[in-house]
């Protein structure tokens, strides 16, 4: 069954550095009043004007303006995105945490209240081990042989990633060191929602088991993962 996309047309891209005023006629969208521009706002104006929106529910992000281009990505509800220009068929091209696209326009709030990201916290390192001071004894045969020392000890700690059932890193929390592989996730299926990254480290995290279906690699922390892989992980691999 046709969704209610389809109905777009293909339509001329209209970059945001022309008139706020005019791109208001093309899309036909009341809801952009909200934006408090002036009626008479100039091209300078709209193009260093900071363009918000919501997602009025779940939202296929695409790469082109039209259902007729390939779905890269998914909006979840309420998900604030940046409008960065528009098309005289009703879709807009957005940038947000997940892969940047084009939505339909029709399913956006435009104004949206922007919430600041939530700002990672550093991770305590896991407690490392005492090592005794080094200690000499010489056996009564005159063999000399020394206890404790620095032999072992690591020299670093490796970057971790760690993911969360929560957004804003919140809920339950599991973390792994480079190299960990983790085919299916158990408990944790479909339950993550942010993922934190040390410096160095960076995770591939995939919809299906065994590193199938849609796979995208971070290297960077993200408090809140697009609408694709929140709630939508099955099986990640650190590196």
């Amino acid at each position: 069954m046709a969704s209610r996309e389809d109905k777009a047309i293909k339509g001329k891209v209209k970059p945001m550095s022309q008139s706020i005023v005019s791109r208001i006629g093309a899309l036909g969208l009341a809801a952009l009043a909200a934006l408090s521009l002036a009626a008479a706002a100039t091209p300078s104006q709209a193009a260093s004007t900071t363009v918000w929106a919501s997602a009025k529910s779940p939202l296929n992000v695409r790469i082109g303006p039209g259902v007729q281009y390939e779905r890269i990505d998914t909006l979840y509800q309420n998900e604030t995105v940046q409008v960065t220009q528009c098309a005289s068929n009703n879709w807009c091209y957005v940038t947000h945490s997940g892969p940047d696209g084009w939505v339909s326009a029709s399913y956006l709030t435009f104004g949206a209240a922007v919430q600041p990201t939530p700002q990672p916290q550093p991770i305590t390192p896991a407690p490392q081990p005492t090592v005794p001071a080094p200690h000499t004894i010489t056996t009564g045969n005159g063999i000399t042989i020394t206890i404790g020392g620095t032999f072992g000890t690591p020299s670093h700690i490796l970057p971790r990633v760690c993911v969360y059932s929560g957004a804003g890193y919140t809920g339950s929390e599991f973390c792994a060191s480079p190299g960990g592989n983790y085919r299916t996730l158990g408990n944790w299926n479909d339950k993550i929602s942010s993922v934190r990254v040390e410096a160095g480290a960076d995770v591939t995290l995939c919809t299906g088991i065994n590193y199938s279906g849609f796979c995208r690699t971070l290297t960077h922390s993200e408090a809140q993962l697009g609408g694709t892989l929140n709630n939508n992980v099955s099986s990640f691999h650190t590196h």
